[in-house]
C-alpha cells in the first residue's frame, strides 16, 4: 500500500479531462491498496484559478468536490491555522497563479 498526494494537475485530469491522464497515474488511482490524498489547498488554487478565468471547468468546483467527497474517492487534507502561520518561515515565493 502506498500513500499519493494529488496535485492540481493529476486532479484536473482526473475529474475534467481523463484523456490526457497518463496511463501510470490511471493505474495507480484505480488501485484499490492506494490511498490518495487532495489538500484543501489545491482546492484553493483550482477556486482562485478559475475565478481568475485561468481554469475553465466543466462544472463548477464546489459540484466537483462534493463529488469526490460523497463517492469517498480521495482523502481530503485540511489546511489547520499551524500551517498557515507556519508560512512565515518558508523563504517567499511568488506563486503565479
Amino acid at each position: 500500500m502506498a500513500k499519493y498526494l494529488l496535485d492540481i494537475h493529476i486532479f484536473i485530469w482526473v475529474t475534467c479531462e481523463a484523456d490526457k491522464l497518463p496511463k501510470r497515474c490511471a493505474e495507480i488511482l484505480s488501485d484499490d491498496t492506494h490511498t490518495i490524498y487532495l489538500s484543501m489547498a489545491t482546492i484553493c488554487e483550482m477556486q482562485i484559478k478559475n475565478q481568475l478565468g485561468k481554469l475553465p471547468l466543466n462544472q463548477r468546483l464546489n459540484v466537483i468536490i462534493d463529488d469526490v467527497i460523497k463517492n469517498n474517492l480521495y482523502h481530503i487534507l485540511p489546511i489547520t491555522e499551524n500551517h498557515i502561520l507556519n508560512l512565515q518561515t518558508l523563504e517567499f515565493h511568488h506563486i503565479p497563479l
